[in-house]
């Protein structure tokens, strides 16, 4: 189990981190498909401890663990904005953004030759495939 070591805290500091942690744990929730999974994990490795001893009882975890072979609803903010008739960037354009310059390129462009050296990363998005 996590612990954190209060000993470096002052009596008058330790009660004011305490409250807080325990109000932070009032105002979370699980993220339940991800809990599944790891609650999944934890029960095929066979461990050599009752999973009950983490807190849940053994209905929740099936339950959790069942409940991952079904399809999540949609979240109705997860949704790509409609695509305007007139595009605000096109092909060929180079958007100077601070210090960095992004090229407006097909999706299949052929990354390596407009890559200088010093590229860390490389934003791809399916917009162009959609669009057409």
């Amino acid at each position: 189990m996590p612990a954190i070591r209060l000993s470096h805290l002052t009596e008058s500091q330790r009660t004011p981190f305490l409250i807080a942690d325990n109000r932070l744990t009032e105002n979370s929730s699980w993220d339940e498909r991800m809990l599944g999974e790891q609650l999944k994990i934890l029960y095929e490795l066979e461990l050599d401890f009752d999973l009950e001893a983490i807190g849940f009882e053994v209905p929740e975890i099936d339950l959790l663990i069942d409940g991952l072979n079904t399809v999540p609803e949609a979240d109705p903010d997860d949704h790509s904005p409609e695509i305007a008739e007139s595009a605000i960037t096109v092909q060929g354009d180079l958007w100077q953004l601070g210090k960095h310059r992004v090229p407006i390129r097909p999706t299949m462009w052929p990354l390596t030759s407009m890559l200088p050296d010093s590229a860390k990363f490389v934003i791809e998005s399916s917009v162009w495939r959609r669009a057409r």
